[in-house]
């Protein structure tokens, strides 16, 4: 099937798809697709519904999250080449007319009303912008916080009940969990403050910067690779490889540790740029590459490219959220 998903199997054009691209999704409507779970964006007056896209988004979910109920075109067109652009066309379940005006993401803590066909559309309120706790949204962290800090102020309450000794330590326990808790939710108020201003004057400014962005993408054409390059990094991972076995051979086992540490090291690299379909931006291609690197060259697999991003090193101590500790 092509990338815009209009076509039938037998090559000819679905006017069934072509006429649910072209239907015409009000405000009200896409706000009711929001707030049954749909992650839906709005890309050159489209609207796009990523939810089977979003687990397979080489960025990550995260950046997909941020950008539900908002106007993606030049978030978009700035960070992603020609194809890839034209391949979300096959998400498209919709258009708007005129202006889109953002919604604050559910992630950010945007508040949805569902949408009842039968019922009147209410005006716009303000509930969108209120970032206080009673305001907000149900977030699967924000409501895994406040889920487990009620249950830790039951546990102590239940815990008066016990020999004293117990007691102390139960408290002891459940008041350092409170007070890590309590920053934690005070430092993602201070994030969620942090965002940008949803007024129409902020977000042009918004709109204006990632267009120079693109602009300078494309004129640097930096969505070009350069297989030359590929080339010189192959004789890189040749030599290193070679190495390692030349001090392996001599029995200078640690100096092959070292070679081939740094052959794991540079493979990663290309790793990088294959799970970002940055190669040859076709996703087939680049994941098998990714695989033969990852898995027959560096003893891994390729799962290890986080759904979250790029791969990082997540050590528990290193968070920032005392839930992950």
């Amino acid at each position: 099937m092509p990338a815009n998903g209009t076509m039938s199997a037998n090559g000819k054009l679905n006017p069934k798809s072509i006429a649910r691209k072209e239907t015409l999704l009000s405000r009200r409507e896409i706000e009711g697709l929001i707030a049954d779970g749909r992650k839906i964006i709005i890309l050159d007056q489209k609207v796009i519904k990523l939810d089977a896209w979003i687990d397979y988004h080489p960025g990550g979910h995260l950046a997909i999250l941020h950008m539900v109920g908002r106007d993606a075109t030049d978030e978009v067109n700035s960070v992603h080449s020609a194809e890839t652009r034209a391949s979300m066309s096959r998400y498209q379940i919709g258009r708007i007319e005129g202006r889109w005006d953002n919604f604050l993401p559910p992630y950010q803590g945007g508040k949805f009303r569902p949408y009842v066909e039968s019922a009147s559309d209410g005006p716009d309120t303000d509930d969108q912008f209120e970032s206080s706790d009673n305001s907000r949204a149900p977030s699967p962290l924000f409501d895994t916080e406040k889920t487990a800090a009620r249950r830790r102020n039951v546990d102590m309450q239940r815990s008066l009940s016990v020999s004293s000794v117990s007691s102390v330590e139960e408290s002891e326990a459940n008041s350092g969990m409170a007070y890590l808790d309590d920053i934690t939710k005070k430092l993602l108020v201070i994030d969620n403050a942090s965002y940008p201003s949803l007024d129409g004057a902020t977000q042009d400014e918004i709109v204006r910067k990632y267009r120079i962005l693109g602009q300078r993408i494309h004129d640097e054409g930096l969505f070009n690779c350069n297989y030359v390059m590929y080339l010189i990094e192959a004789l890189r991972w040749t030599f290193l490889f070679s190495m390692m076995l030349v001090c392996l051979k001599y029995g200078w086992y640690g100096t092959s540790a070292v070679f081939l540490g740094l052959f794991w090291h540079q493979l990663l690299f290309a790793a990088h740029d294959s799970g970002h379909m940055a190669v040859t931006h076709n996703f087939n291609f680049d994941t098998t590459m990714g695989i033969i690197i990852v898995d027959f060259l560096g003893g891994l697999s390729l799962d290890f490219w986080s759904p979250c991003g790029p791969p990082t090193i997540k050590l528990p101590w290193l968070s920032m959220l005392s839930r992950s500790l």
